[in-house]
């Protein structure tokens, strides 16, 4: 039989809070948002959750209690199994006390009677009292039933007239008073499940400023805060023309995952094209830039080379270098510009615009005629308006 308590890492006399404190800092190392992939994870907080869910619950933690003991309990009571039936040996007899015997007369049975009836009188007595007692603790339990019940009917008119905040606000003062009840847990998951799809309904209606509100909320009430849930609050303020605050919002994912390529090549892209801070695009860029070659590069003897072929190679590797140079073009730094066009070259040779951007460069570097070869080889591979280049380079 699992050991909830064991399993969440308190005492078995926690209480709710503790419980309730051990479970979202477990949760929040085992969820499979931050473990995507990760089996034993998976397992792991399946355990927890189960655990929590059971002694949060008054009456399955009572059962479980219960339980638990009972199969602990046999361990202990077969010290002295096989001792042996027969006690009277020849010493015991020997030692034996002689028998006494007791005059049966009035007295006897009056001193009988006398102590029965003082046994059944005091047991009526305690049967009363715990009847009492538990008769009690019964309308105590109903009274507290029916307050949460109430409370909750409350919760849900609350949210329906979109007072969300004051619907978990409602939820928290619950959890505060130390009421155990799964039907508070239930309700709780119930309505993140509501603003989550509410929200998912008015982005995908491209309602943003509705999403946004619903997003925030959700971000605001959910636990543990799911990465996907942020995304979309700054895909939402993209699609606003909000780029910063966009961007403040992919920081933060960025925070969470600095390897992503994906995520680091779209935080350029607005730095470079929407905010127009090619300084700050650049950044990104080169971040990203490490990453691969960490990954696509290895040494050999002194120098650094790609171990990847070329039609091996993600596209992201391509974009990445091919935006790198146009963020160095920006900022005039040619040579940057011509290596990162290079490396572009070297892993997509069909495309013409990193000819291009090469020309550019060499332009820059008042290098015309490497300028004017570059451009041609570009528009070999189809690429067109190039007439105001050729005036520059190739005369």
């Amino acid at each position: 039989m699992k050991n909830y308590y064991s399993i969440l890492g308190v005492h078995s006399t926690a209480s709710v809070a503790e419980i309730k404190s051990a479970y979202k800092k477990l949760a929040k190392v085992y969820h499979p948002d931050k473990n995507p992939g990760n089996a034993a994870a998976e397992e792991k907080f399946k355990s927890i959750n189960e655990a929590y869910h059971t002694l949060t619950d008054f009456h399955k933690r009572e059962r479980y209690d219960r339980q638990f003991k009972t199969s602990t309990a046999h361990s202990s009571t077969n010290r002295y199994a096989n001792q042996s039936k027969s006690s009277y040996t020849k010493s015991n007899y020997r030692n034996q006390k002689q028998e006494q015997y007791y005059k049966v007369d009035k007295s006897y049975f009056r001193t009988q009677g006398l102590t029965l009836l003082v046994f059944v009188a005091f047991a009526g007595f305690c049967f009363i009292i715990v009847q009492a007692f538990q008769y009690f603790k019964d309308q105590k339990s109903i009274q507290r039933y029916n307050d949460v019940t109430y409370t909750l009917q409350h919760v849900n008119t609350l949210f329906s007239n979109g007072k969300v905040n004051e619907s978990f606000s409602e939820i928290n003062s619950l959890k505060e008073k130390g009421l155990v009840d799964s039907r508070i847990v239930d309700i709780q998951d119930s309505l993140i499940i509501k603003l989550r799809t509410r929200a998912e309904g008015n982005y995908n209606a491209q309602q943003y400023p509705s999403a946004i509100r619903d997003y925030f909320l959700l971000r605001q009430h959910e636990e543990p805060i799911r990465l996907e849930t942020t995304l979309k609050i700054a895909q939402c303020q993209y699609a606003l023309e909000n780029y910063e605050e966009s961007m403040i919002e992919l920081k933060k994912i960025n925070e969470e995952r600095p390897d992503d390529l994906e995520l680091l090549y779209e935080i350029s892209l607005i730095y470079l094209n929407d905010i127009h801070n090619a300084r700050e695009a650049l950044q990104y860029l080169s971040r990203g830039k490490s990453l691969i070659q960490q990954s696509a590069m290895r040494k050999n003897d002194s120098s650094f080379q790609f171990s990847i072929q070329p039609n091996e190679s993600p596209e992201i590797y391509f974009e990445f270098f091919e935006t790198r140079a146009r963020a160095n073009l920006v900022l005039k730094k040619f040579n940057d510009a011509i290596e990162d066009c290079n490396l572009a070259t070297y892993l997509r040779p069909q495309n013409g615009e990193p000819y291009r951007l090469k020309a550019l460069a060499n332009i820059g570097n008042l290098n015309y005629k490497l300028a004017c070869a570059d451009l041609k080889k570009a528009i070999s591979l189809g690429i067109t308006n190039t007439k105001e280049l050729e005036k520059n380079c190739c005369r």
